[in-house]
């Protein structure tokens, strides 16, 4: 049976369907997104209460999956701690810098119901450029105040700390060098694993996303890299997946994070579906870009067209303007940012894991 290794060694270490999941992901975290900008928080308490209605809230975990995935293997092309930090720093700092200083001050001005020299003084302005470096806020002055969602500019923008988490604890392993040892890797990922589970025995009524639960998922991908040669790719083993994934959720709905095994196979199995390779995908990783702005603008059709808050109206209008702007933020932002990474690499004899 075909596995994941064999599948990287063939196509030089690229999985087929990641750049296809990364977009489809990013595009349905905006379709969920859309329920809570155009009727507002009481979706959220529906959410967490009905069976299967959680379903969705994998989406992101499925991120971490293939974040821990790629960035694993970034770690052992690279082999360098100065070249992984520099790395990360290339792929997410200048388009969360763009996006918060459009929103902070273009969209914000051009919706605040504050007067402008009162709107760039206020304090809340000032603090809304701490979400760069990962201090998060959420609200402008005067901004969205009206909109069903109210006052939240950007909600996607809570995933950063832990996402920044995430690098800190693959800085741990790559220092310890742990990550260069499959099972040592192993035992970290299940004793992360035992914790979550532990997390919802303690919390039954747990509502959201916690950063050990996020790093579990980001660590189930990294070990999921590491043990690429011994995952087979078998859709059988895929199907039963989802169903035990969904069974788990329909059992237990606040416990969306619980089927973390059964999401760590879905996620890599499909990244490696050979259907999933299209060429058109090339031209750029429009992903983030669309996780960035996707709320922002939403929140925006809310606000400017109140007559048109439902679901499929916010999707209908939001979907093409955000995907415009990500292209355009691939282009002109990460793409320029990308290519300093010829400045940092250094090559060296990457070790393989034990």
């Amino acid at each position: 049976m075909v596995t994941v290794g064999q599948i990287l060694s063939e196509r030089n270490g690229r999985a087929p369907g990641f750049d296809l999941m990364r977009v489809v992901l990013s595009l349905l975290i905006l379709t969920f997104h859309a329920s809570l900008v155009s009727y507002g928080p009481e979706v959220d308490r529906v959410i967490f209460t009905q069976s299967l209605h959680s379903a969705p809230l994998i989406l992101l975990p499925m991120f971490f999956v293939l974040s821990g995935f790629l960035v694993s293997g970034s770690v052992f092309r690279t082999n360098s701690v100065p070249t992984f930090l520099a790395f990360r720093v290339l792929r997410i700092v200048p388009a969360l810098f763009t996006e918060i200083c459009i929103s902070a001050i273009l969209l914000g001005a051009l919706t605040s119901t504050l007067p402008l020299r009162d709107y760039l003084t206020n304090p809340e302005f000032v603090h809304y450029f701490t979400n760069i470096v990962g201090w998060i806020n959420f609200t402008l002055p005067g901004v969205f105040a009206e909109n069903p969602f109210s006052r939240v500019v950007n909600l996607s923008l809570w995933t950063i700390p832990w996402e920044i988490l995430c690098y800190v604890v693959m800085l741990v392993l790559m220092m310890t060098r742990l990550i260069r040892d499959k099972w040592l890797m192993l035992a970290v990922f299940v004793a992360a694993l035992v914790l979550t589970l532990v997390s919802y025995k303690l919390h039954p009524n747990y509502r959201s996303f916690a950063a050990r639960e996020l790093v579990t998922f980001f660590l189930g991908g990294s070990v999921a890299y590491l043990w690429r040669d011994s995952i087979p790719l078998d859709w059988r083993l895929c199907l039963v997946s989802v169903v035990s994934a969904l069974a788990l959720i329909a059992w237990w709905p606040a416990a969306y994070l619980l089927p973390i095994i059964f999401v760590v196979y879905i996620t890599v199995y499909l990244g490696f579906v050979e259907a999933f390779d299209f060429k058109w995908l090339g031209y750029g990783d429009y992903s983030y870009g669309i996780y960035l702005y996707a709320f922002p603008v939403q929140q925006m059709v809310a606000f400017a067209l109140p007559a048109a808050r439902e679901w499929y109206w916010n999707l209908l209008i939001a979907a093409p303007i955000t995907v415009l702007i990500a292209m355009l933020s691939w282009h002109f932002v990460e793409l320029p940012a990308l290519t300093l990474k010829k400045y940092v690499v250094r090559k060296r004899t990457v070790p393989q894991a034990a």
